[in-house]
Order: structure tokens, then C-alpha cells, then sequence
């Protein structure tokens, strides 16, 4: 099932119990936020505390991750972002992701992103199991697999993971084989033709080329 963009635990779990399903649950895969917004609706009943106030105590904090912190109420630490219009770059005003709760209103940069991956990798966050099954293809009920585990997009010898919201785009990709991660953020929307994975890929492959140079 698939919600709009409810603000609180109550209207999440309202709007889902009269939403109808896109199909047989383990049929298919077909990616959406509700799953999300439902679990820190969750978090949040169990807990009695805000989502991100449970990130932060529980996550941010411990990790270290000073630049990663709700955006409600922050907007003059946020990069302002833009919109593509008649070819003129015009700022984002009306939209605000702040309470969204579980699949936005977070702020972050590059380097806290790179940290939260190599800590969620590392044993830091959850075990070294349940990291692999993240990592994981998801197998469906008639025995099929499709190449996206728990929130993390798979690939051959990679991990990766994309965001975007109007004015902004992100993308976050992982070797692990090479021990190398990426993560790009735009505060404008990418002109049709581009994409931040594509730009992702070739830095990556100059920089593991570099390296292969470095070890020959």
C-alpha cells in the first residue's frame, strides 16, 4: 500500500489500514516510503519519543555524527535547494519534509553519510548477520530474486542507495570489495540526461584505477 505523505504515527497507521495493497505481499517489489514511515511510527509508540530523537540518542550521538540532525527547525544550517525552470535555476520555497516522518526530514552531509555506511558495515550499528541480510537480494514467493535488500539497492560488487526531494538530489554507492565509498548531494534537480549514479561510477572506477596504478 502506498500513502501520500502523512505527518504523524496515527495518520500513518489510519491511512494504511483503509489503503489498498499493489499486490500480494512477496509477490513483488516496487519501492515506496510507507514501510518507513510505519516503522518509526512504531519507534515512536514504543519509545514515547519523536523518531529522530531516538536516532539521535541512540545513533548520531554514539556514532558521532555531529552534522546529522532533523532538519525541523534548523533551515538556516540547510543548503537552500533549486529547481530546474525554463533553464533558470529557481530556489525551493513551498515544500517542507521536516515531520514526514521515518523516509525524510533527516539533514546530513557527505562525510556523516560515509561514517553511518562504514559503522553499519563494521558490527557498529547491527550485527555482521543481519548486515548480510540487508545486503542480500530479496527472494519472492515464486522462487524469483530482485537486486534490493533491506534499504540498500544491489548491484554486482556494489551497495547503493539514492534520495531525492524537490531541489535535491543524492547518491550513495559502496565497493566493498575495495573498501570504497561514495556519497554525492545536489541541492538542485539533475537536467534530464544526467544522473548522480552514472557520475558516481566513473569517479569510482578513476579512483580504483588510480589505486590498481598505485599497486602495479
Amino acid at each position: 500500500a502506498g500513502l501520500a505523505h502523512p505527518n504523524s504515527g496515527d495518520e500513518i497507521i489510519a491511512g494504511l489500514q483503509s489503503a489498498p495493497l499493489w499486490f500480494e505481499p512477496g509477490s513483488q517489489f516496487r519501492y515506496g516510503g510507507t514501510g518507513y514511515r510505519l516503522l518509526a511510527a512504531i519507534i515512536e509508540q514504543v519509545t514515547g519519543l519523536r523518531s529522530e530523537e531516538y536516532f539521535e540518542q541512540h545513533f548520531f550521538e554514539p556514532l558521532g555524527l555531529e552534522l546529522t540532525f532533523a532538519c525541523e527547525g534548523r533551515y538556516e544550517e540547510i543548503a537552500q535547494g533549486y529547481l530546474l525552470a525554463s533553464g533558470r535555476l529557481e530556489p525551493v520555497l513551498a515544500y517542507n519534509p521536516s515531520r514526514i516522518v521515518g523516509s525524510s526530514g533527516l539533514c546530513s552531509t557527505s562525510g556523516d553519510l560515509i561514517a553511518w555506511q562504514q559503522a553499519l558495515a563494521s558490527g557498529e550499528v547491527i550485527s555482521a548477520e543481519l548486515y548480510e541480510t540487508m545486503t542480500r537480494p530479496t527472494l519472492l514467493a515464486d522462487g524469483t530474486t530482485v537486486p534490493y535488500g533491506y534499504a540498500l539497492g544491489l548491484g554486482e560488487g556494489i551497495v547503493a542507495h539514492g534520495g531525492s526531494l524537490p531541489g535535491f538530489r543524492s547518491w550513495m554507492i559502496v565497493y566493498p570489495e575495495d573498501d570504497l565509498t561514495l556519497v554525492i548531494l545536489s541541492n538542485t534537480d539533475i537536467p534530464a540526461g544526467y544522473s548522480l549514479d552514472a557520475l558516481a561510477e566513473v569517479i569510482a572506477g578513476r579512483i580504483l584505477e588510480g589505486a590498481g596504478e598505485k599497486g602495479d
